[in-house]
């Protein structure tokens, strides 16, 4: 009798036990069902504010006569623009732009699409056009047409694909010399709000045209952001004389003007909650001109290219990153000095090189400046550390 109470009384603590387990399972499982729900419906009142949308292609392909479906959520992009703050929980989301130009743990050889791949990475180019579409749709104040990858998916291209065939790959290199405007100077908000060159800028710059002159370089294109300070020093390097092949003129574009890339800051560059809508306003932008100008030579091009392109500070640290396939949130740990030097290589197998970052070597010392504080009265000098 005693055995059998013993008995009944361990068989009712295991079936409590057990009872207690599926309830806490049960109970997690609404409990990530309901974060779940409120994370997507914070997500949608995210996105409902800078009226990004939710796109799908469907395709098929040859290859396994499979059904290939790439499907892209710019919610996804607002979610990983948050910060640091809870991406552990969406950690797929995270990986859509924080490993931007950087998709493996190693070096990817065909970032910009137009090397030979496999079936997986047109898929992943594929996706990457797709978003860019949607991306100039969503902002309104810049053409579709400049929005787009510089190497669109045309249907000659994707025949290329399903035939296995291989793209033809350039013989030369690609350089892309990156100027930072000249110094500035900031004036009464209202009467200027793009600022012009101040006198120690229109110097800097000058200084600037003889060094790339010195270089006996005639650049094949010139890119330029259209606000003023770089407009104004794109004119003056044309006017010192800085090289271009005959018949180039300058093409100035939005794409190029300054902002915030697409990825926030680590560390930190305020105590105050990121927003994600700062990234998506001006990123979206920036990663578009990066998608627009930054690849190989094209397979017709016999000797290596020469592209002058004058932007901001923020841009040149990003490019430089994203082309490199580095962390992007290391934009801000680099600094680039007004009217210097960023010179990056493309190789036409895709490596890239950076040969210099912020070289600011043509200017006397106390004429360095990286910001518009460093403007010193009559007579005074700047030293930098």
């Amino acid at each position: 009798m005693g055995m059998g109470k013993r008995e009944r009384m361990e068989m009712g603590k295991r079936e409590r036990m057990e009872m207690g387990k599926r309830e806490r399972m049960e109970m997690g499982k609404r409990e990530r069902r309901g974060g779940m729900q409120q994370e997507k419906e914070r997500m949608e009142l995210v996105m409902k504010g800078v009226g990004a949308k939710f796109s799908v292609i469907e395709m098929w392909s040859k290859f396994g006569r499979q059904l290939v479906a790439v499907t892209v959520s710019l919610s996804a992009v607002a979610v990983t623009l948050q910060g640091r703050e809870g991406l552990e929980d969406v950690s797929d989301l995270k990986r859509m732009i924080l490993t931007i130009g950087r998709r493996g743990p190693h070096w990817d050889p065909n970032w910009d699409g137009r090397g030979n791949a496999s079936d997986a990475t047109f898929a992943q180019e594929l996706q990457r056009h797709v978003v860019f579409n949607d991306f100039a749709e969503a902002s309104p104040n810049l053409s579709i047409d400049g929005m787009s990858p510089s190497f669109p998916f045309t249907s000659h291209s994707l025949s290329l694909w399903f035939q296995h065939m291989t793209v033809p790959e350039p013989s030369a290199s690609r350089h892309i010399i990156l100027v930072r405007h000249g110094h500035y100077a900031k004036v009464a908000q209202g009467s200027d709000p793009e600022h012009r060159l101040s006198s120690w800028g229109i110097e800097q710059v000058g200084l600037l045209a003889k060094r790339l002159n010195a270089f006996g370089i005639a650049f094949d294109q010139v890119i330029s952001s259209n606000s003023t300070r770089a407009v104004e020093t794109t004119e003056i390097l044309k006017n010192e004389g800085v090289q271009l092949v005959p018949n180039v003129f300058p093409e100035y574009t939005e794409l190029l003007k300054e902002g915030s890339p697409p990825v926030p800051p680590e560390p930190r560059m305020t105590k105050k909650k990121v927003k994600p809508e700062l990234y998506l306003e001006h990123g979206i932008r920036v990663e578009a001109a990066f998608e627009k100008f930054f690849h190989r030579a094209d397979p017709g091009d016999d000797k290596d290219v020469f592209t002058l392109m004058v932007t901001h500070r923020n841009l040149i640290r990003y490019f430089v990153l994203r082309a490199l396939q580095l962390p992007p949130s290391a934009w801000s740990r680099l600094e680039i000095n007004h009217a210097s030097l960023t010179w990056l290589i493309i190789r036409p197998d895709g490596e890239v090189k950076v040969t210099c970052i912020g070289d600011s070597g043509h200017l006397p010392k106390d004429k360095i400046t990286h910001s518009t504080k460093q403007y010193p009265k009559e007579g005074s000098v700047v030293l930098l550390a």
